[in-house]
Order: structure tokens, then sequence, then C-alpha cells
């Protein structure tokens, strides 16, 4: 596969009987919730209609240059192969440590047939590991995933890494789907000790496998983005977690055109010391009174950070608590707008900011 390749893919009764039996593991009667879930019933032989994997050929290239960046830009039509038209655009940004990779896909009609799709990515890493960026810590799928669970298909909360042994590779984040494939398309596929071993990476797009609780006839016109990166030295900071979240929740600005107001023209809002620190509530405490701020560690380091409060809040004490609100340990005092916690590796904190006598 080439690198940006859409892959389709069309699969056969042998495909989903064979993942059935090796996910489910147990006799069942044909009419099971297992069968309902996982099969795909009137299918014919695989004799008859054999698994599918197509690519889009023919397409056009145009070239569209900005004052920052540079897009290729990559059309198909629909085929007998591929039923539905995609366009893929790769843009490059002058000054500018990333790639941005789009997919879209235009008036896909729905499908109850088995079927996925992917964006293929080979990369030219020796001896490669990853690291995913999952919900609740980064993780190694060589060492950290419980034997029995599903390897083949894993779901991104931020990004993840490509690294050689010198920690030299290639960082990426999908915004738009956050599900990936490491080493071969993942779909149908189901063992329970499988190790990925060569550097190629899938994006899952979309598919039909599990028959409740998701989407099933996949249909309409949309895109996928992925941002990539190149990476030097890995550091979980600056190779996985700034430039996913970077890339996820991106620098917004706004303007505006009237009479001016009463508000300074700059001014500093809530800073962090450490970088990989999320900021996931700041505002009136939804349990009471005073304002909550939550911060989540996403790195793995268990280092302090010092938090600078906007001018003007007044506040005077800081109180750990729970998710509820309810405090929790020793206040802690608030001097010259600003104080010192301890972030567990991947750990959440609750903070409950109180204003003093003269804060509002």
């Amino acid at each position: 596969h080439a690198f940006g390749q859409y892959l389709y893919e069309r699969f056969d009764n042998d495909d989903v009987e064979t993942f059935k039996k090796a996910y489910i593991m147990k006799k069942r009667t044909f009419k099971s919730w297992e069968d309902i879930d996982y099969g795909k019933w009137g299918l014919p032989p695989a004799s008859e209609v054999p698994y599918v994997a197509a690519s889009p050929k023919n397409f056009t290239l145009e070239i569209e240059e900005g004052d920052v960046a540079v897009t290729a830009v990559l059309k198909a039509h629909a085929s007998r192969a591929v039923p539905h038209a995609v366009t893929v655009k790769l843009t490059l940004y002058q000054n500018r440590p990333f790639a941005d990779l789009q997919w879209g896909v235009t008036n896909k009609k729905p499908e109850t047939w088995p079927e996925a799709g992917w964006i293929c990515l080979p990369l030219k890493v020796d001896k490669p590991s990853f690291q995913l960026g999952r919900l609740g810590s980064i993780i190694d799928p060589a060492k950290d995933i419980v034997r029995g669970s599903n390897r083949h298909l894993l779901c991104l909360s931020n990004g993840m890494t490509v690294i050689d042994p010198n920690g030299a590779g290639v960082g990426l984040c999908p915004t738009d789907s956050p599900c990936v494939s490491l080493e071969q398309p993942g779909m149908w596929r189901y063992s329970r000790d499988f190790v990925p071993s060569k550097p190629l990476v899938y994006i899952n797009l979309f598919n039909n496998q599990w028959s409740t609780n998701f989407r099933t006839w996949n249909s309409g016109s949309w895109t996928s983005r992925v941002r990539l990166w190149a990476i030097d030295k890995y550091d979980a900071q600056r190779g996985l977690i700034t430039p996913s979240y970077e890339a996820r929740i991106p620098l917004q600005a706004a303007t505006f055109d009237g009479p001016a107001g009463t508000l300074p023209t700059s001014q500093d809002g809530l800073k962090l010391s450490r970088m990989g620190v999320l900021v996931t509530a700041f505002g009136p405490n939804p349990d009471g009174n005073g304002i909550m701020l939550r911060l989540w560690e996403q790195t793995g380091d268990n280092k302090p950070c010092r938090v600078h409060l906007p001018e003007g809040l007044g506040i005077t004490r800081v109180h750990p608590c729970d998710l509820r609100g309810r405090p929790i340990g020793e206040a802690i005092l608030v001097r010259g707008g600003h104080f010192t916690i301890t972030c567990r590796p991947y750990a959440p904190v609750s903070l409950l900011l109180t204003p003093g006598k003269n804060g509002k």
C-alpha cells in the first residue's frame, strides 16, 4: 500500500464466520445474541462472492497554492470496485513541522454488505515500536494490552507515534476517525497474542462490523483528517501529546469591529508552567460556590505544576476536591497570584478556587 492510499474492503462469509468463531470461542445456538451482534446473516458462500480489496484508479491531480500552504488534491470517480467518489488532499505548510492529509467521500450509498474503508500509512521506520495515546494513559501495544483484548483495532484518545530504537520516527493524530490498526487492516480479525512488528498504520474511516450500538449503513458525504509530524527524539510531551492536542484543538482567534470597551487590549488568562497538562474545566462550580479548575496530566510524568491565575479573580485559597466538588486534603494558599500542585501520572486533579473578602 502507498502512503495516503485509500483502501476499500468488502468481506466474504468466510471472513465473518472465522472472526465470529475466534472471538466468541464457544458454541451457541444460531440465533444467539453473539450471532446477532457479530454475524452477517444471509451472505452467499465465499466461493460465489469472495473477499475484495480495492483502491481508486485514474485520479486527477490539482495543485492549490496559497500564502501559507500548498495542497495536492487528487480526485477519483466511483467505479465498480470502489462504488463511491473519493478525494484525497495533502497539505504542506510554510515553516510548520507537520503535514495534513484529508480523505473525503461523496454520496456514498448505504451498504449492508460487510465493508470497511482505510487510509494507509506505511512509514519508513526501522524496528518500530508504537506509543498510543489512549483513554487514561499512553500504551505500548507490545506489552500493555491485556491478553484476550482486541489487538487489531485500537481507539486513540489523542494521537500515536511510530519510532525506531533511537527514538526517531513519525507522530500522527487522526482528528476525525480515532480507530487505527497496526501492521494490517484489522476489521474481522481477532487473535489473543498479535503484536505488530511492521511500521504500517491504517486509519479506519468506516465499517459495519458490529450490528448494535454503532452506525451500521454508512452513507453520505464526509471527510476525515490526519495530521503527521516528524520526531527526532521521542518524548511523550513534545512527540505525542502537545502536537496531538494542537491538531485536535487548534488556536482560535476572533475579531470585533465596534466601539472600544473598558478591557485592556491584552491580558493573560490561566497559565500552567508545564506542557502536557490539560485544562478540562475552568469556570463556576456546578456543585456550589467558587470556581472549579480541573487539570489532567497526559504524559506520565510526576512533576510539580505551577498555576498562574488571571488577575482580578481575588482567589486566596485553593482546595483539592473530588469530582463532585467535595473538599479533600489541606487547602493551598495562593501567593502572588499563583500556587503549585503535583500532578500524578495520567491522573485528573480537581481544585475549588475560593475568593477572599474582596474577591468577586
